[in-house]
């Protein structure tokens, strides 16, 4: 990374993170915690004052790649890592905001665990996507045999994106990913990991409120 995407981070930093002694008593050990005095378009405006326009798409785009990256290793990120990462996505979900690479988003969808960054990639999922090409990016998830931690997030990711994302123009495609998701489904319903069969239980329950 270098130091014009530390400069950049540390600026986001600087301007959303809430000094402890400003914080109530719930938030004030908390390593990081966002302001919610603090608009994302305030935010934005100042980076556009700071920094070039297709540094800061470039240098968010490689910070929340760096991460997607981690997850995919099995490593999870630094608690300032993580704060930075939710401020990203806050600032390529508003409106208008940072436009990401189609492939970064599906990458995001794939490795950012859903059940902690379940309500930012809802925004980035209604704003790239066809609920064809979610299910499908899930899909490759459950291929992660060495990283039970994504293979169990995109599990949950059928229940939690269930039904988002554009409607598709032609139900042949969405019918033969639900055809394939269920039969994968169904395989690691026998998984000799029991919190991955019930996931995927639960999973293919959540399948049944597409229309075919």
């Amino acid at each position: 990374m270098t130091d014009s995407d530390l400069r950049l981070l540390d600026r986001i930093e600087q301007l959303w993170n809430l000094a402890p002694e400003k914080r109530g008593i719930a938030h004030r050990d908390l390593p990081y915690y966002r302001n919610p005095g603090v608009t994302a378009e305030s935010v934005l405006k100042d980076l556009y004052e700071h920094f070039p326009a297709p540094a800061i798409q470039s240098q968010i785009s490689a910070f929340l790649h760096k991460i997607s990256e981690k997850y995919t290793d099995g490593l999870l990120p630094e608690p300032r890592e993580m704060f930075l990462a939710g401020c990203c996505l806050i600032l390529v979900t508003t409106t208008p905001g940072i436009p990401l690479p189609e492939d970064l988003v599906r990458k995001i969808i794939r490795s950012f665990m859903s059940i902690i960054w379940y309500r930012p990639v809802e925004d980035l999922i209604t704003r790239y996507l066809y609920q064809s090409d979610v299910l499908q990016i899930l899909q490759g998830g459950l291929t992660a045999q060495n990283v039970t931690d994504v293979r169990l997030s995109c599990l949950e990711g059928f229940r939690l994106y269930r039904g988002l994302g554009r409607k598709d123009p032609s139900s042949d495609r969405i019918k033969r990913i639900l055809g394939e998701i269920d039969r994968s489904l169904s395989v690691l319903q026998q998984d000799q990991d029991p919190v991955i069969r019930d996931t995927a239980s639960r999973a293919r329950k959540s399948l049944t409120t597409y229309e075919r």
